[in-house]
């Protein structure tokens, strides 16, 4: 780090006895701009084992699932003001092996999921905000078809309200698009919402 330089790398090894080992990487650079404005660039890499469900479930596991390999490509651009944010990242993943999640569990060869993802965070002494929209296009390379179960929008609102030093108050609302059930695209979902509120007193 310096005065308006941010780097990061890691490095990590996995040894799996199922499948064998996996070197993976992250590299990151920031750039702080202004006071107020920073653009961040990072690209890493990753594997991910198929789970012990998704290996051996009854009807819905294959134990013929290999690990998933990505490639992972992130910018970002954040404005930042007192206690006010806003940030926008645009992000490709390239996933060789992406384990779909449909009846029964398989990998699709190639997916290419791409997107960008504005955000907001809001803190109001007592009341702090945060939300953030979600455009995807999660697809499989070699069919053109949209991942099952992945929708294309997103939608997230959360409050969290310190009512007195004892009792804090919460709010969230997740706002998801119309999906597909099956790789070929032909069973439409209907999108749906979520809302919590919760209390914790203290």
């Amino acid at each position: 780090v310096s005065a308006k330089h941010y780097w990061q790398a890691n490095l990590r090894r996995d040894d799996n006895s199922q499948f064998g080992g996996s070197t993976t990487g992250f590299a990151g650079y920031g750039y702080q701009i202004t006071p107020e404005w920073r653009a961040n660039i990072s690209y890493g890499t990753s594997f991910v084992a198929p789970s012990f469900n998704q290996l051996y479930y009854p009807e819905y596991g294959n134990p013929s699932l290999q690990p998933e390999r990505g490639r992972n490509t992130e910018f970002s651009l954040a404005y930042t003001h007192t206690n006010h944010q806003l940030k926008l990242v645009y992000f490709e993943n390239k996933i060789r092996g992406f384990i779909s999640a449909e009846t029964i569990a398989r990998n699709i060869a190639q997916t290419r999921i791409e997107g960008s993802t504005l955000s907001y965070h809001g803190d109001f002494g007592p009341l702090k905000l945060n939300t953030s929209l979600n455009q995807l296009s999660p697809r499989n390379v070699l069919s053109g078809k949209q991942l099952p179960l992945r929708a294309e929008r997103q939608f997230i609102l959360g409050a969290n309200y310190d009512a007195t030093p004892a009792l804090k108050l919460g709010f969230s609302l997740l706002a998801v698009g119309n999906r597909f059930e099956d790789a070929a695209n032909t069973q439409r979902m209907g999108g749906y919402g979520l809302v919590d509120l919760y209390a914790d007193y203290v």
